[in-house]
């Protein structure tokens, strides 16, 4: 018996639509055609699968996978026959010895034997406010304005003051399907899934627009999916839903080049403002550098080639002050850390023995010194660079007694002093980076399929921080602790 690739695209289309993702469901149905296969009468037998049957056909899977490997565990353990539980095995009860490790086999500087200690004086956070669902929310880096995608696909601007909103803008620029805010907080791109770009003040006004900016490949759509700024905002960097990386100058909305398509997972980051580097292949990172002549036509060539990593990076994140590329590839499940200097060679972190969980966040803080990782089973990671240690390792739904949760969405203040996580049940909680612990927590307790938490996003002083839902109303919460 087997499963072909057609079945099992019909299969994740009805799932999508099923589970309310109307969205998801029509850009996969534009790619893959799906809903084409009910009217094939040589397969009829797509129009007789019931509701579930995708969900019902990985639990068999499971429950397969456990008897194949003559699992003899307590079966009553819940945890253990969770999906991840199942696929991760004994990674849920993670109680290793942890090496900061270097590529060249240098002994360890140190090492802890279980998790840290958490000490936990738990704030409830309070909603001081709502706005619309939305699958995407970001705070306006130098003003209190809020962005997001409404429940009708637009652009809405919200002035947040004294705990509301006192003002509202609705841009109505089509289905949206990404924006991004300028660093400079002046300007705000958006693009939708004709494939328009447009380019916008931060109260609302248009400042220019390239309609259709990217042609379909044999007959797919494509439209943008990722927008990623350079760090004076001159130029920024798209991917689109058929894997292609593609460069503009922000001003005039121009196509720079396009980069080689990708048909895995990619991650690109900025380095500097005419630096940037992206993984478009198993195990290799491309360094790309732009110039320009007299004339002001930008070229862009390759610096070089960083390889190390056994399979795809799914995450790249570069600190200006340490002048460290960090990466990260599920495949190996280790962090690698390289400098400016390609032919400095490369660090690497890992858990001795075993993979670092698939990542949900990565980030610099402490002017470089420290990188703070966050898992999708909760497991934080808290590299200090300059003593060469693993200075942290803390499973939050562990030592909050949260079972069967997995991360949905991470992010750092501004200030570097907090860190939201908010997981699969719509709950948020803030960790303490500085002093190891849950500070705070908003409880949701969401348990419906077509519902749950999107995105993350906080506000220029760190004092606020939008939780946008899928299915439900989005909040703001106060946190001015």
């Amino acid at each position: 018996m087997s499963l072909t690739s057609t079945e099992l695209n019909y299969l994740i289309w009805r799932y999508l639509q099923e589970s309310g993702y109307d969205l998801a469901a029509f850009a996969f149905d534009k790619q893959s055609l799906c809903s084409k296969y009910e009217e094939n009468k040589n397969l009829e037998i797509f129009s007789k699968i019931e509701s579930g049957y995708l969900v019902n056909l990985v639990q068999k899977g499971l429950l397969y996978s456990l008897t194949e490997e003559d699992i003899k565990r307590d079966s009553a353990k819940s945890e253990t026959l969770s999906f991840f539980g199942s696929l991760l095995n004994n990674e849920k009860d993670i109680e290793l010895y942890k090496t900061f490790k270097f590529e060249n086999n240098e002994s360890p500087v140190s090492d802890m034997d279980v998790d840290e200690e958490v000490k936990v004086e738990v704030q409830e956070l309070q909603s001081t406010t709502e706005f619309s669902e939305s699958l995407l929310s970001k705070w306006n880096p130098s003003t209190n304005i809020l962005a997001h995608i409404d429940n009708e696909s637009n652009l809405s601007l919200g002035k947040y003051e004294k705990n509301n909103f006192a003002s509202n803008k609705v841009i109505k620029t089509g289905t949206l399907t990404a924006f991004q805010w300028n660093p400079s907080g002046k300007t705000i791109i958006t693009t939708n899934i004709a494939g328009d770009l447009c380019l916008w003040s931060s109260e609302g006004d248009l400042r220019s627009m390239t309609k259709g900016v990217l042609k379909s490949e044999d007959n797919k759509p494509s439209y943008i999916v990722e927008i990623l700024w350079s760090t004076d905002g001159q130029f920024f960097l798209t991917s689109d839903s058929n894997g292609r990386i593609c460069l503009w100058e922000s001003s005039s909305l121009n196509l720079i080049q396009e980069m080689n398509k990708s048909t895995d997972k990619w991650s690109i980051c900025w380095l500097d403002n005419f630096k940037f580097s992206l993984s478009t292949k198993p195990g290799s990172i491309i360094l790309y550098q732009i110039s320009s002549d007299f004339t002001s036509n930008y070229n862009v060539k390759i610096l070089g080639n960083l390889d190390g990593h056994k399979g795809t990076v799914s995450n790249l994140q570069f600190n200006d002050n340490s002048k460290y590329l960090s990466s990260y590839s599920e495949v190996d499940g280790v962090i690698k850390l390289w400098t400016s200097s390609i032919t400095a060679g490369e660090v690497t972190l890992n858990l001795e023995d075993k993979k670092i969980l698939p990542l949900v966040s990565m980030d610099w803080f402490n002017k470089g010194e420290n990188l703070i990782t966050v898992s999708i089973d909760g497991t934080i990671l808290e590299w200090n660079i300059t003593e060469k240690s693993l200075k942290s390792q803390v499973n939050i739904f562990k030592h909050l007694k949260v079972k069967n949760s997995l991360v949905y969405a991470s992010i750092i203040s501004p200030d570097e002093k907090w860190l939201a996580i908010g997981d699969d049940s719509g709950n948020v909680f803030i960790w303490d980076v500085i002093n190891h612990h849950v500070k705070g927590k908003f409880i949701k307790s969401i348990d419906e399929t077509n519902k749950g938490l999107c995105d993350l996003s906080w506000d220029m002083s760190s004092t606020s921080l939008s939780v946008a839902y899928k299915g439900l109303q989005s909040v703001v919460l106060k946190w001015d602790f």
